[in-house]
Formats: structure tokens, sequence, C-alpha cells
């Protein structure tokens, strides 16, 4: 099915370059009805949070519709979502979370900040941390967060930049 999947949603992608996603809903084409039966509201979702585009443009790897989908499938089979996984579609999974998951979801960008640094040395986890504080509404605990990071990293320039931007933000 994540296969199937994949095919039809990468028809309407294809299709959606050439005549707008607008068109494409509006017609119906065939791919488009596969892909609705496959995957609900999939692709009104990924729209809606930008992964893709209404020219049809996919704002992340290949691989990662597919991966949702069979996240989703996991979840709705009460099976743990990282069952089967290889820790590289885990951490694809996270890289998700932190550029299109809800704000809201404080403590899962948080573990998916982890994840991410536990894999890619270059990735900053402190400023991400405070970064996934702030868009879910908590920059007097992403501040905090970043004071107790700045004993440690008491001349990093971007640390200390978006600690300056968040003392004058919680004022």
């Amino acid at each position: 099915l994540a296969k199937q999947f994949e095919t039809e949603l990468f028809q309407v992608l294809e299709s959606a370059h050439a005549q707008g996603m607008e068109q494409v809903m509006h017609a119906k084409p065939d791919a488009y009805r596969k892909l609705i039966k496959l995957s609900g509201s999939f692709l009104q979702n990924s729209l809606r949070v930008g992964l893709i585009s209404k020219d049809g443009t996919l704002h992340a790897e290949r691989y990662v519709p597919q991966l949702l989908f069979r996240k989703r499938w996991r979840m709705l089979g009460d099976l743990p979502f990282l069952y089967q996984f290889l820790d590289i579609e885990a951490v694809a999974d996270a890289a998700y979370q932190l550029q299109f998951g809800n704000p809201r979801n404080v403590d899962i960008r948080l573990k998916a900040a982890e994840r991410v640094g536990e894999q890619d040395s270059r990735f900053d986890v402190d400023v991400a941390k405070a970064l996934v504080l702030y868009q879910g509404k908590e920059s007097k605990r992403a501040l905090l967060y970043l004071e107790n990071v700045l004993k440690n990293r008491p001349d990093d320039f971007v640390i200390n930049e978006f600690h300056l931007f968040l003392s004058n933000d919680t004022k």
C-alpha cells in the first residue's frame, strides 16, 4: 500500500506541476481519487503544513511521504510507529516533525530535536530546542533554557543573539 500510495502521490504532484494543484483537485483524475482513497486527508494536510506546495513541489526528501504513510498506518494499527523503521527513517520522521510539525506539540518536537542531534553532530540541538519552545508559545521557558546553555557556551554568537531576542520579546 505504501508503494501504491507513493506512485499515486507522485502522479498527482506531476500533474500539479503542469496544471496547478487546484485544477488537479477539481478535475479529480484517477491518480487523485486513488490517492485520496489510500491516504484520506494526507494531501490536504500536506498542503496546509507546507510539505507540498500548490504547484506540486514536495518540500522534503522524496521518501518522506511514504514514511509518513507507513507511520500513520502503524499508529492506526496500534503498533509502535518506529516498529520496523530503520534508524535513518526515524531521524527523517524527527526532521519532519521539526520542520512541519504542529508548534503546539512541544514535547514531541523537543524529542525530535534530540533525535536529529544524535545523528548529525552539526545540528545545534540547543538552538533547535529554544526555537521549538518559542514556536510553541513558551518564550519564557525558551529564555530560561538559553540562559542555562549560555553557562556552557558564553561566547556563542547565535545563542547570545537568540537570548537577546527572547529577552526583548518577553518584556
